[in-house]
């Protein structure tokens, strides 16, 4: 007996460590997980519209189902990267049952986030820029965003990541609370 604990602790120290520390991935975030292509309105900033932001989304981004290092539980990785560095916060997470939040910025303190629920086919919410929090002040532009589904290519990376419920277009499961 002895032995078998023995084995089951050199099996578990074993692990990867982030295979220890990955979270289960639910079905609402692999029906999500996937490639889209993005669509902006005008921004605008309070009454002014035309406004020229200085962080936009990309316009072809992925939502993965693999969390990025360093991160608490709940979040995952969205590419394309803004950036190699330690700073970088590109990420999305769920923030309620059909609402999630994708965040772009090489810097923590500056650059865009795209607010988007599932709507049949499509995300449809905001992107908004975002900036140091102690100019609370300070207004950000901001413009409808609607998000379609669209083929993968190429990629991520080599990392095998839990597969998206669908890698082509198709509806997406309506979320919402009970």
């Amino acid at each position: 007996m002895r032995i078998h604990a023995l084995l089951a602790l050199a099996t578990i120290t074993a692990l990867p460590v982030a295979a220890q520390h990955a979270s289960p991935v639910d079905e609402r975030t692999r029906d999500v997980a996937g490639c889209y292509d993005l669509t902006l309105g005008r921004w605008m900033l309070g009454p002014d519209t035309g406004i020229t932001p200085m962080h936009r989304p990309p316009s072809k981004f992925r939502l993965d189902t693999i969390p990025p290092e360093q991160f608490p539980a709940g979040y995952f990785r969205v590419a394309p990267s803004s950036g190699d560095n330690r700073l970088n916060i590109d990420s999305w997470r769920w923030i309620d049952t059909a609402r999630f939040i994708a965040r772009w910025s090489a810097n923590t303190i500056s650059g865009v986030q795209l607010d988007l629920k599932v709507d049949g086919d499509s995300l449809v919410g905001r992107a908004s820029e975002f900036g140091d929090q102690l100019m609370l002040s300070r207004q950000f532009p901001s413009a409808t965003a609607v998000a379609r589904r669209a083929a993968c290519r190429p990629p991520l990376d080599q990392r095998s990541a839990i597969p998206a419920a669908s890698g082509r277009p198709g509806n997406l499961p309506a979320y919402r609370r009970p």
